[in-house]
């Protein structure tokens, strides 16, 4: 589903825009896609707050860190990454299949049947704002998004910070109007483009890591910035990066405004505890970082 909003229409915890199309048995429910109005969904309001997990298990049992380690994690989340530690965690990830999918190398949140989940909504959107060029940051092995790419004509730069994920999706989906790019979504510089993609990217970044982030996708002169958040969610936690939590960027310490638009991932597993995950849509040029 996507949800066309405006400041008027979208609350920022709550309301049209954020709610679930979801019943309770699990059938997804269809709301009518309008380029001048926001649909209207039926389905209750998400209310509940989840400490972050792995987006794809349930929260295991877990033994207290020592005082020692958390002191530890926090100082790490606190400063930015450089660029080679960036780089040797993310390729130690890949290597590793760290995300535990035997289908794609950026996990089970990137197969084929989840990027279906959404697709055709990712496509009223780029048509609805007349999208023509994307940077999609992180990009990882592109395993969902060439669905996308397959139903609409797009300048597309695949960008990540692991030089082997690059040179393996370089050989295999390389076009002319296609093309990816090994480097760090946080500093370098980037090509220019109407919208930077950054689905689930920013999750496994530091809060300061992930701040990094949104400047530089505003020093690459895009429009619009299309990314992860979890709409029901009450308040972020920070963690090293590398790891992983739930976002709602509308909350600190990162105080988006209401997004523009809203696309609902329909993301069910799990018992539906990350049924509020969101694709949002933002000017970046509205966003204070």
């Amino acid at each position: 589903m996507v949800v066309a909003s405006n400041s008027r229409s979208v609350q920022r915890s709550g309301g049209d825009a954020h709610r679930i199309a979801a019943d309770g048995s699990g059938n997804r429910r269809v709301a009518r896609y309008d380029s001048a109005h926001a649909p209207r969904a039926e389905g209750r309001s998400s209310t509940f707050s989840i400490a972050g997990t792995h987006p794809l298990t349930q929260p295991p049992a877990v033994t207290r860190p020592s005082l020692v380690t958390r002191t530890a994690r926090r100082l790490a989340a606190h400063f930015r990454t450089s660029r080679d530690r960036l780089q040797r965690r993310f390729t130690t990830i890949y290597e590793n299949n760290e995300w535990r999918s035997d289908e794609s190398a950026s996990g089970v949140g990137s197969t084929r049947a989840r990027g279906a989940d959404f697709q055709d909504d990712l496509v009223a959107l780029i048509n609805r704002w007349q999208i023509s060029s994307i940077v999609d940051a992180p990009c990882g092995d592109l395993n969902w998004m060439r669905n996308v790419l397959a139903q609409r004509e797009i300048d597309y730069t695949g960008i990540d910070i692991v030089p082997a994920l690059i040179e393996r999706v370089s050989r295999a989906h390389s076009e002319s109007q296609r093309r990816f790019l090994c480097a760090d979504m946080t500093r370098d510089d980037l090509p220019a483009a109407d919208l930077v993609l950054c689905r689930d990217g920013l999750v496994h970044l530091s809060f300061a890591d992930a701040r990094a982030a949104i400047r530089n996708f505003q020093r690459s002169r895009a429009r619009y910035l299309l990314t992860t958040t979890f709409v029901a969610r009450t308040k972020n936690a920070d963690i090293p990066t590398g790891e992983w939590r739930v976002l709602n960027l509308e909350k600190a310490p990162f105080r988006f405004p209401p997004p523009l638009a809203v696309i609902d991932e329909r993301c069910r597993h799990s018992g539906g505890i990350y049924r509020d995950k969101r694709l949002a849509l933002w000017e970046l040029a509205a966003i204070a970082v």
